[in-house]
């Protein structure tokens, strides 16, 4: 379970603090605030979570979005991003696999709000467990200086974002 609420997170962290064309998205602190359901394998519904996250001005020219240095086996693809927000596929492989889809719109310049859905299984040992979660994000602009959060660091070896315009 910790794996999935892991994936769950980083994976929404992802959707909560993006930037799209012509949007004056800032780098900087956030707050980023998660609402999860998760359907399979047990249906619940987790607290609202806040953590404060930072976005970088490489994560924006690079994904437009919060991408921390290791998403196990999970990669961002096919971002889209619009004047009014972005969106994107999630593929997993290997411990957790399976495929999500993440969708941000944009408030205004220091607000957005977003979705990420995704299915999948887990394989611990010779099991094979379905998952599948709902998250909701509210992200919040707090400033320039990120010393209130743990600055992810750039990916080693970074999955190509497949860039596309509409």
């Amino acid at each position: 379970m910790r794996a999935i609420r892991f994936c769950a997170i980083y994976g929404v962290i992802a959707a909560g603090g993006l930037a799209a064309p012509g949007q004056d998205r800032k780098p900087g602190l956030y707050d980023v605030t998660l609402t999860t359901t998760m359907v399979a394998p047990s249906p619940a519904t987790y607290p609202p979570h806040t953590t404060q996250v930072c976005l970088t001005q490489a994560m924006i020219d690079q994904y437009g979005a919060i991408v921390p240095d290791n998403l196990y086996s999970c990669q961002v693809i096919h971002v889209v991003k619009r004047a009014s927000g972005m969106s994107a596929d999630i593929s997993c492989s290997g411990g957790i696999a399976g495929k999500g889809t993440l969708e941000v719109n944009w408030t205004d310049s220091e607000h957005t709000k977003g979705r990420i859905q995704f299915s999948g299984s887990l394989h611990p040992a010779d099991k094979e467990i379905k998952i599948e979660w709902n998250t909701e994000t509210a992200s919040v602009y707090k400033g320039p200086d990120c010393s209130a959060a743990e600055r992810p660091t750039p990916q080693r070896n970074p999955a190509p974002a497949t860039p596309s315009a509409k």
